[in-house]
């Protein structure tokens, strides 16, 4: 019998434990930590503003390991349009697929309340704009409005529907 030296097995690596979870009042001061970090390029909301998206359960809180990484806040128009204001997430995690788990989330959620489109607007300087194309977004327009600085914002819209399918959908119901 041959005796050969006991090495340790390769184990498959591990994936950091990540949930989305609706936000809660104890979640106020993350997210105002998190907008006060990223203040450049979320802009400011006040306090009272963001009690106001917890209360009415249009705040998404993703957690790492335990841990709050990121919020999505949002509102809903009459007309099925998911807009979301802000989205943060600390910077250790960026590239981290963390925006990706947020966007699935709520683009999930909106497709059971049978929203048509999920709508945000960037500034044009920020590096997060190479992101939106590759979570499905689609440039929609450019403003300039006042007070960003001088920088314009761009519009992302990611459809929920393909038109045509709406359409065939329409006319076979008909």
């Amino acid at each position: 019998m041959i005796d050969l030296p006991l090495t340790k097995l390769p184990t498959p690596r591990t994936r950091p434990a990540r949930a989305v979870r609706t936000a809660t009042a104890a979640d106020v001061p993350f997210v105002l930590d998190l907008q006060r970090k990223w203040s450049n390029a979320l802009g400011f909301l006040p306090q009272c503003c963001h009690e106001r998206y917890i209360d009415a359960g249009h705040v998404l809180i993703v957690s790492d390991n335990g841990q709050p990484a990121g919020f999505l806040n949002f509102t809903v128009t009459p007309k099925g349009l998911v807009r979301i204001p802000q989205v943060a997430i600390h910077a250790d995690l960026l590239r981290s697929s963390i925006g990706t788990l947020l966007l699935r989330h709520i683009t999930t959620a909106a497709r059971r309340g049978h929203c048509e489109a999920v709508r945000l607007t960037s500034r044009s300087d920020l590096a997060c704009n190479l992101f939106w194309p590759t979570a499905g977004f689609h440039f929609t327009c450019l403003t300039r409005p006042a007070s960003t600085r001088g920088f314009p914002l761009l519009e992302w819209t990611l459809p929920l529907y393909d038109p045509t399918e709406v359409a065939f959908a329409f006319v076979r119901n008909a």
